[in-house]
């Protein structure tokens, strides 16, 4: 039994690992982190790993850095960038770093939380396995995480807290991740609080 559920898992990791590389390779190259919403993630965690908290130096509209001109991030919500601050400290602040927390997500994290789910209503495998594999190909998924956003790290947020949230249907204690991931889906996206009400009525 442990023999065969880990060659499932063994299989759709293997997958992932070959799809994590090619990701890397149309990534690593391109030296521009994103206008915008990805600049912002990046200059917050910047300003994390400098000991300066959730603060930018420059002003949102127009992204010029001004030396004297220091605001909290009153915009963008700070999950991503505490992704990737530790990345920031161990291979310095480039577009790749930036972009890696959503690949790694992507590519691992997301299909194994989809795995678990799919196999918490299916007493096979394969469905498992196929929604894993399904959701590492899936082209929005794929084109998304290419980029220094936080929708990857929301999406596999949100389905955590499902996952939890249908494992708390048989054991009580799944309930606390499911609360967990919950909070963190607001730090990831404002759009996150609707989980709240549907919660409840889930349940």
């Amino acid at each position: 039994m442990i023999r065969k559920i880990n060659l499932h898992v063994a299989f759709l990791m293997a997958v992932c690992l070959a799809v994590f590389l090619i990701k890397c390779m149309i990534v690593y190259p391109i030296e521009y982190v994103g206008h915008a919403d990805a600049s912002a993630y990046a200059e917050m965690a910047d300003s994390l790993i400098h000991g300066r908290g959730f603060e930018v130096d420059y002003i949102s509209w127009y992204f010029i850095k001004y030396p004297k001109i220091v605001r909290p991030e009153d915009h963008w919500p700070p999950l991503y960038s505490i992704a990737i601050a530790p990345f920031f400290l161990i291979l310095g602040k480039t577009a790749f770093a930036a972009k890696l927390p959503s690949l790694i997500i992507s590519c691992f994290l997301i299909p194994l939380v989809v795995y678990s789910l799919a196999r918490e209503l299916s007493d096979s495998r394969f469905p498992g396995v196929a929604a894993g594999v399904g959701a590492l190909l899936y082209p929005e998924i794929f084109g998304w995480s290419l980029h220094c956003l936080s929708d990857i790290l929301y999406s596999f947020v949100v389905c955590a807290f499902v996952l939890f949230s249908a494992k708390a249907l048989d054991n009580e204690k799944a309930f606390y991740p499911a609360g967990i991931f919950m909070g963190l889906a607001y730090y990831a996206k404002g759009s996150g609080l609707v989980l709240i009400p549907a919660h409840i009525l889930f349940h």
